[in-house]
């Protein structure tokens, strides 16, 4: 299981508007959370297999410059995104064009020379505003994190 713990601004600042919109596994509105609550949200990943995305780096030639990487794999799971007890999101089990999402290692020069912290591309299958901006022009399939 892949676990991500985001302190990002935007979250935070959704949290300081005191208001945190919980979803239910079929991504509709469960309740409206108005505690301005601060703890930070956490994304639990879990992938089929228990599988995580991988990449080869490559080096450029002789006299060249920068690193990048290749051959990265897209794997399959579920994501699920908490604060404290509550579930704020979750995209449900993996089932093509139906639920889930994938993920995997994005960037090149910041893939590649990532220390502690890897750059991942999240694509979930149902479009959902993870930021709980609370209008669905925010909804969007494709999102960033870094573990």
């Amino acid at each position: 299981m892949l676990r991500f713990i985001m302190f990002f601004v935007t979250v935070c600042q959704a949290v300081c508007c005191h208001a945190i919109m919980t979803y239910t596994a079929d991504n509709s509105a469960k309740s409206l959370n108005t505690s301005g609550d601060p703890r930070p949200v956490t994304l639990y990943i879990t992938t089929i297999d228990g599988e995580e995305p991988t990449f080869e780096i490559v080096y450029p030639p002789e006299g060249g410059t920068g690193v990048g990487i290749s051959n990265r794999t897209k794997v399959m799971g579920r994501m699920v995104m908490t604060t404290g007890t509550d579930t704020l999101y979750d995209s449900g089990e993996w089932a093509e064009g139906t639920s889930g999402m994938s993920i995997k290692v994005r960037g090149n020069t910041s893939a590649a020379s990532a220390n502690e912290q890897l750059p991942y591309k999240i694509k979930l299958v149902k479009k959902a505003d993870l930021l709980m901006r609370g209008n669905k022009v925010y909804k969007h399939k494709d999102w960033l994190a870094l573990k």
